[in-house]
């Protein structure tokens, strides 16, 4: 019976994001070319999003206490990107940076064309960039976050 409280949980929270993705949909409407039936994927992206959040930034803030002594920041955000001229990609973004803009970057994205998650680790001075399995374990993403690690601050010696 568990497994029936979890689902209707999830129906509960695809529809609070459905409505607020309708919602974000119609204020970019006017710079990018969404459609009102984006609204499905984006209310997906976004519960998947809070699903990977405590590992993610978990993960990331143990990186920045045990490789970065502490100097890093971490910031979380939403938003979507055009893909060409009719295309547009929806991400929830997880980003560490650390001094001389040497950072990494955890993206969650989807393209409501394909309704697939892609989930992407990224270095950001060394441009190194990693496809994670999605979705994931969090042995596949701790080993993506040390190849990522070890490229970026490769550059910063």
């Amino acid at each position: 019976m568990r497994d029936s409280i979890s689902w209707l949980d999830r129906a509960k929270r695809l529809l609070k994001y459905r409505r607020e993705a309708a919602e974000f949909l119609e204020r970019v409407s006017p710079q990018l070319p969404v459609s009102p039936s984006d609204a499905a994927s984006v209310s997906l992206l976004w519960d998947e999003a809070d699903e990977l959040d405590a590992m993610v930034c978990g993960l990331l803030n143990e990186l920045n206490a045990g490789l970065i002594a502490g100097r890093a920041e971490l910031d979380t955000t939403r938003g979507a990107i055009p893909v060409g001229t009719d295309g547009v990609t929806y991400q929830c973004c997880w980003t560490l940076a650390w001094s001389d803009g040497l950072g990494l970057s955890v993206k969650l994205s989807t393209d409501p064309r394909y309704s697939k998650l892609e989930l992407l680790v990224r270095s950001a001075r060394s441009a190194e960039e990693r496809r994670v399995p999605y979705p994931t374990t969090e042995d596949d993403f701790k080993l993506a976050l040390a190849q990522a690690y070890a490229a970026e601050a490769s550059i910063g010696e």
